[in-house]
């Protein structure tokens, strides 16, 4: 089969018939449509044959990576390793094993393949065998929802309110940088000595305290 034959009309309808009679999913990993690149895979070859002259018997509905993993074009699935990971915004990015397309990027290496893969969330865990980029992702997306009730203050000061008595604030001093302010019932109770080069820096840092409300042991507070 060359590759003008899958540009033929004829090779066209008998792949739109394969998806409506053998469903628009991937028969190996499940994903449909909207998540992936389908694409109708020959499970068996007859010489001289075209391929839209087989039966639907003989075919199935892959997604794109479970296409090439088929004909042993593809990297390892497996014993992959995370390096990095990377927030694009927006859906700008697209998954190198299955084709969705992506806003959070994952950057994997495998010590048995030279180059390496920018998968999504779901690649990446299925790769790795772990759940490492799910609980990244679900980490940076608190980390949206915490930074955005920072407020910034007409004196340039960043304030988070933790409930009717505790506030805590973020306040640039001259010559040593932003520091951390804790107030409760409107009194300074705490100057932190630590300092940060942003305030973006002094909220990331406060994020894990925060968010485990590490603050209860240390300024008797309750919700």
């Amino acid at each position: 089969m060359g590759s003008k034959d899958y540009r033929n009309n004829a090779w066209f309808e008998f792949r739109e018939n394969a998806f409506n009679k053998l469903g628009h999913h991937c028969n190996h990993c499940s994903r449909n449509s909207d998540e992936v690149v389908l694409q109708v895979h020959h499970k068996v070859y007859i010489e001289g044959r075209k391929p839209w002259e087989y039966n639907l018997s003989d075919c199935e509905v892959l997604c794109r990576g479970c296409h090439a993993r088929e004909h042993e074009q593809i990297r390892p699935d497996y014993d992959w390793n995370l390096s990095h990971s990377s927030d694009l915004d927006a859906l700008t990015g697209t998954c190198e094993l299955c084709g969705s397309s992506l806003r959070f990027e994952y950057h994997l290496f495998h010590n048995d393949w030279s180059e390496m893969l920018v998968v999504g969330t779901v690649c990446c865990d299925y790769l790795t065998g772990t759940k490492e980029a799910t609980e990244h992702r679900k980490y940076l997306q608190a980390l949206q929802r915490y930074t955005k009730k920072w407020c910034l203050l007409d004196n340039g000061e960043y304030s988070y309110q933790i409930n009717k008595r505790l506030t805590f604030k973020i306040k640039y001093i001259k010559d040593r940088g932003f520091i951390v302010e804790v107030l409760k019932l409107g009194k300074s109770v705490h100057l932190g000595k630590k300092t940060f080069f942003s305030a973006e820096e002094a909220q990331v840092q406060l994020f894990k305290f925060i968010r485990n409300k590490e603050y209860k042991k240390y300024f008797n507070e309750e919700d």
